[in-house]
């Protein structure tokens, strides 16, 4: 189960998707959101920037716990990482539905 789970987070980072209403297709769709995070790797605190408003940010590990959720975030957000294990996290941004993923390093 780990494995499948990782192996669709993943696929995640490389596409902004979208459940269709019966919640079992994927749904490839362009929502032009831009998600930067800088400094990155990081070590003490990251900024996030999106170029639209964002309806939820989520950064989890690659096991998929959340460590991390900011309903309706600012455009730009500067996160605190000091407590963050040195590792790979994704960065999950929302929008009507649809997500947007990148990849976050902590050192």
């Amino acid at each position: 189960m780990k494995t499948k789970h990782v192996l669709a987070v993943i696929m995640m980072m490389f596409l902004a998707f979208q459940l269709n209403a019966n919640g079992n297709d994927l749904i490839d769709k362009n929502i032009d959101l831009e998600v930067k995070a800088y400094p990155n790797p990081a070590a003490t605190n990251v900024i996030i920037k999106f170029n639209k408003r964002v309806d939820k940010l989520e950064i989890v590990d690659l096991l998929g716990k959340e460590i991390l959720v900011i309903e309706e975030p600012q455009i730009s957000e500067d996160i605190d990482i000091d407590d963050f294990v040195s590792n790979i996290y994704i960065i999950i941004a929302t929008v009507d539905n649809v997500r947007s993923v990148n990849r976050l390093i902590v050192q």
